[in-house]
């Protein structure tokens, strides 16, 4: 039976084929990008002879099926550290929303490229933040022997948060380009695109809260529950939670969920229904 996606068309329920396939993708992905992360750690020293900084090899496997990697310095260390934690922390994100959608039988067929292709962009962000911030793009150029006084801690953090956060951390690169290079001419476009309206992924509701999930959601959005609207107790882009003591929802009843933003930030979002528990 098709049930209502998050976009308000009818989406065909992922059977547990894709299911299973899903979960062992991100287990798999687990395993691969924590493996990568440890043994590409840029964790180079200081040769006493050659004041140089020098690398061990890397070396891949066990047993007989080992691959050992020279030649690799400390810079391009660098750079693989921000792409592994860069998947870490958008496979983070990927993982926990596939564990919302399967818990809450919501996962329809049309998001399966979204969770496969999470991880991909993820890491292109965590690329560009760290590309951005080594070129002095934000914080000013180090200079050229940067790399010895450059934090593999902090790549690693910035990565993993511009990973998990990947809609933020493109936003903050939108702000930081319209800021440096704003112009009149886009502003005179007929054909710009509406804000987009905020998306809900899940919700989970009892009979004194609800929780919601998502997307877009502004710091300025209420909620509306079966039409009635209410402020919410807590604001964040992500998620929002609302006090609804006062509706007396009773255990097992279905109730119509609604995100409602200003108008110029995207308005409703589509009806979710969710059962109070």
């Amino acid at each position: 039976m098709a049930t209502k996606d998050q976009a308000g068309t009818d989406g065909v329920p992922a059977g547990w084929g894709w299911i299973t396939t899903l979960g062992a993708y991100l287990l798999l992905l687990a395993t691969v990008t924590v493996y990568l992360a440890i043994k590409l750690w840029p964790d180079c020293k200081v040769d006493p002879v050659t004041d140089l900084l020098k690398c061990d090899d890397i070396v891949f496997g066990f047993g007989r099926l080992i691959l050992r990697t020279v030649d690799i310095d400390q810079d391009e260390r660098l750079f693989w550290t921000a792409v592994t934690f860069g998947a870490i922390g958008s496979y983070i994100h990927v993982a926990a929303s596939f564990s919302d959608y399967v818990g809450n039988r919501r996962l329809v067929t049309s998001w399966i490229w979204w969770f496969v292709l999470r991880t991909p962009i993820g890491i292109a962000l965590a690329v560009v933040f760290y590309v951005a911030i080594r070129a002095g793009f934000l914080t000013g150029n180090a200079g050229d022997d940067s790399t010895e006084v450059v934090n593999p801690f902090g790549v690693a953090a910035m990565s993993a948060m511009a990973g998990m956060f990947s809609k933020q951390a493109a936003d903050k690169l939108n702000e930081v380009f319209t800021t440096l290079f704003k112009t009149a001419t886009d502003e005179q476009r007929g054909d710009k695109m509406a804000p987009t309206a905020p998306n809900i992924e899940s919700a989970i509701a009892t009979p004194s809260t609800v929780r919601i999930k998502g997307t877009g959601f502004s710091t300025s959005a209420t909620v509306a529950i079966n039409g009635t609207v209410f402020k919410p107790t807590t604001v964040a882009e992500t998620e929002i939670v609302a006090d609804v003591a006062s509706l007396g929802l009773a255990v097992g009843i279905f109730i119509n969920v609604v995100v409602k933003n200003p108008a110029d930030a995207g308005g409703d979002s589509a009806v979710f229904s969710v059962a109070v528990a």
